[in-house]
């Protein structure tokens, strides 16, 4: 009887030491994530799951190897939407690496790893008496099938969601670093030009602070200042490479798929938030919808803030890039959010239950048990659709890449429209139709 007494006091003390919790999803979210990569490399072979990836990975090369920004040698363009994500990945090439895939996906995992790490801990801040939720916060996050995609697709999405995570954080502190944030909002635009929304939720705090006096003038310049210094060479980069304030890339999407726009405005609208509970996010909707009503109630302006981001980057793009191809993964930013804002208005809403309807511990065990089976069970189906994107993408643009560069002439033009993979392997002049260089 002592004995296990001992092991159940032990397996409490465990299950509430906070340091073993980042321990057990940063460890879990390493092996997970690593683990759905693998699968699809020994299940198939390593690649990436869309061809845009390849673009960044051209550029990278390029500019080791010729220390310009070019895609086309000789040529300097300005077709990769995330500076920052090329630079790191040109990091791979120096070192040496043969082929892009460890590098990427070593980067990849870590970002990965910090970005549950730092929605375990938002929620961690938002509800310090009820560290479960915090708990499931990082599993949810580490098991939704969307972001272990995008770990895996080569592209900047899973940085740029954990800066928007850093952002959110920093603007929860009760006195949050300033200079900090304009770094990480400037930064945020280096990585993703849609990054600049956060700016939205940043302004309501500092008008809630301002009107509570608990900001200083002072603090607006030292955000102000680093965040227009960097959105300023960000502009002054792209206008010296293309006249352009923001990359081509910006410009040829929208034109592209300009069509969609003719859709029903109901139907776009489904179409983006669907993404959102296209996996287990389904069961937070009940939660983020009390989290918004109790925000409101009790003037959580970091909550509605949230709130409003989220909402907010979804139309934009309803209105301007209604596209949800490949997963929706324009999208993908906003699941960490929203699943905080899910979960924490969840326990909210678990706690007014058992006020009102003395429920038991019983509902909250069912709903911990949901959200983490219906996350298994997409991981699955997750799986099974990376894996079939790496054959898409091997079959339709990396071996017709190799064919051209072992089969046409040295000075052959090729014309395409997707030229990721081709600008990559086929050491060709290429015309690019899509206009994304």
């Amino acid at each position: 009887m002592k004995s296990n007494n001992k092991l159940t006091t032990l397996i409490t003390s465990c299950v509430s030491s906070l340091r073993i919790q980042k321990y057990f999803l940063g460890g879990a979210a390493a092996v997970v994530s690593g683990i759905f990569i693998g699968i699809g490399f020994i299940r198939y072979k390593p690649g990436f799951p869309l061809d845009d990836s390849w673009i960044h990975q051209t550029y990278a090369k390029n500019l080791v190897l010729y220390g310009r920004w070019e895609y086309i040698p000789g040529e300097i363009s300005a077709g990769s939407t995330s500076p920052i994500w090329t630079l790191i990945l040109s990091i791979g090439n120096l070192l040496g690496f043969k082929t892009p895939f460890f590098w990427t996906t070593f980067i990849s995992v870590i970002f990965f790893v910090c970005l549950v790490l730092t929605a375990f801990e938002i929620v961690k801040n938002k509800k310090p008496e009820l560290l479960g939720y915090s708990f499931l916060a990082g599993s949810a996050i580490l098991l939704e099938w969307h972001l272990l995609w995008s770990v895996a697709s080569g592209m900047e999405t899973v940085l740029f969601s954990l800066l928007i995570v850093l952002v959110f954080l920093l603007l929860n502190i009760q006195k949050p670093k300033w200079i900090l944030l304009g770094l990480l909002t400037g930064l945020l635009v280096w990585v993703r030009p849609d990054g600049i929304t956060v700016l939205g939720p940043i302004l309501l705090i500092f008008l809630y602070k301002g009107i509570t006096k608990k900001i200083k003038f002072i603090n607006l310049i030292t955000f102000f200042i680093p965040l227009i210094l960097l959105i300023g060479t960000y502009g002054w980069f792209n206008f010296g490479i293309s006249g352009k304030l923001f990359p081509n890339t910006f410009y040829a999407k929208q034109i592209e798929y300009a069509i969609l726009l003719s859709q029903p405005l109901l139907i776009r609208i489904y179409n983006v938030f669907s993404v959102l509970i296209s996996g287990a996010g389904v069961l937070l909707v009940p939660g983020f919808i009390w989290a918004g009503k109790n925000a409101i109630v009790k003037r959580d302006f970091w909550k509605i803030g949230v709130i409003l981001w989220i909402i907010g980057y979804g139309l934009l793009y309803v209105f301007r890039l209604p596209v949800v191809y490949q997963h929706g993964r324009y999208l993908f930013p906003l699941i960490p959010m929203f699943v905080v804002v899910g979960i924490c208005g969840t326990s909210e809403l678990i706690e007014w239950l058992k006020s009102r309807k003395n429920t038991r511990e019983h509902f909250k065990t069912i709903f911990f048990g949901s959200v983490l089976v219906c996350s298994l069970i997409f991981v699955s189906s997750g799986e099974k659709a990376y894996i079939k994107d790496l054959q898409t993408i091997d079959q339709l643009m990396v071996q017709p890449a190799l064919w051209i560069k072992n089969n046409t002439n040295q000075t052959s033009v090729i014309a395409a429209h997707d030229i990721g993979a081709l600008g990559y392997y086929s050491d060709r002049k290429i015309i690019d139709l899509a206009g994304l260089i």
